[in-house]
């Protein structure tokens, strides 16, 4: 009986310290949305979450940088890609996939907290915590 309760108590604190460990690569979405996993990526002093939905999936991430755009922070993660346009970056392909108006009527829309973007992406200054969204229209 003895052997079985030192057994059990063993399992126990495994299984304790198993879940108080919490993975960098995995943390909690912003209070407004919990039920989210964000992948952390980059480091820096500045952060903030980006949304990406794409045509058939969506990914979230929790970015460091110490850039100090939101444009340039994805930019040198090698997250999008783009060209300069009149009003700002034209976002042209987000993690490699490619979309632009002139060729099929998709393109890439850049959203803050839920609203589309008063300024471009390479614009728009990192507002710590702030949600940020990339999505195909």
């Amino acid at each position: 009986m003895k052997k079985i309760f030192t057994f059990l108590l063993a399992i126990l604190i495994i299984f304790s310290f198993a879940s108080c460990k919490k993975s960098k690569q995995e943390i909690t979405a912003p209070p407004e949305n919990d039920s989210v996993i964000y992948e952390e990526i980059g480091s820096g002093k500045n952060r903030f979450y980006l949304e990406i939905v794409f045509e058939e999936k969506e990914k979230n991430y929790l970015i460091l940088t110490d850039e100090s755009t939101v444009g340039s922070a994805l930019e040198k993660l090698e997250i999008i890609s783009g060209e300069q346009g009149d009003y700002g970056m034209y976002i042209t392909a987000v993690e490699g996939e490619e979309h632009r108006y002139e060729k099929g009527g998709k393109y890439w829309a850049f959203y803050e907290d839920g609203q589309y973007a008063s300024k471009s992406v390479d614009l728009t200054e990192i507002k710590n915590d702030k949600v940020y969204s990339l999505k195909v229209e």
